[in-house]
């Protein structure tokens, strides 16, 4: 019998409300574009998001923004042993469990994340992935492998994005997709080897004897940088 202590719970709540517009604190605006003016960018490019341009022409003594065609999008955390909801503004971000700590790497490359492509998903999904990939490098977290699901939820619904990596280009190929029934499925093209992903509720702690991984996508990391 294992003896597993509870530890604390946290879940990430979103939802968009369609018949309302979003609402936008201006100053966080005023705060990405600070980036683009100093510098500072985590990705360096030469151009404006159109909606950044949008929220800055308005008067200055505006604390919040209305985006008339943007629905409002909500996110909230809820912790035990309460769960009482704490909401998150627009673009605001955060992170749980053991990935809680790579919030200050994403704060890093907000610019990229919130205003590379805007309204492109999967440049900004990309471009998340990318932060929280490098958060797991750097600190040499180890991790199940593979590529990371993503989900984007807008007015349209609830889309479950997938990626696929060819390292080099060319040469070996790992994606992640979605199955017709929903589920996420690691997949390493060259041999044909795959592994649906569980859900949460689907694994058996108290039985679960075999860690399995999904590592191609890092041995083949390892291989290109060792021939460069």
């Amino acid at each position: 019998m294992t003896n597993l202590q509870p530890g604390p719970l946290a879940f990430l709540v979103a939802a968009t409300i369609r018949d309302r517009p979003n609402v936008i604190e201006r100053s966080k605006v005023v705060a990405l574009m600070e980036r683009f003016r100093l510098g500072q960018l985590s990705h360096q490019r030469s151009w404006l998001p159109g909606i950044l341009v949008k929220i800055l022409s308005t008067p200055a003594d505006k604390k919040f923004i209305r985006l008339v065609d943007v629905p409002l999008g909500l996110l909230c955390v809820l912790r035990s042993p309460d769960f009482l909801p704490e909401y998150l503004r627009s673009l605001d971000f955060h992170a749980i469990g053991s990935g809680e700590s790579a919030m200050a790497q994403i704060d890093k490359e907000a610019d990229w994340i919130f205003a590379g492509d805007v309204g492109n998903p999967f440049v900004e999904t990309m471009a998340l992935r990318e932060s929280v990939s490098n958060f797991v490098a750097e600190n040499n977290i180890a991790t199940v492998g593979g590529l990371y699901p993503s989900v984007r939820l807008d007015s349209a619904g609830v889309h479950l994005i997938g990626e696929s990596a060819e390292i080099p280009f060319g040469g070996e190929k790992i994606e992640l997709s979605v199955s017709n029934s929903g589920r996420w499925v690691q997949r390493h093209v060259n041999s044909g080897t795959e592994i649906p992903l569980l859900f949460p509720w689907e694994i058996d702690f108290a039985s679960y004897r075999e860690s399995q991984t999904f590592d191609y996508l890092k041995e083949a990391q390892e291989r290109f940088r060792g021939k460069t």
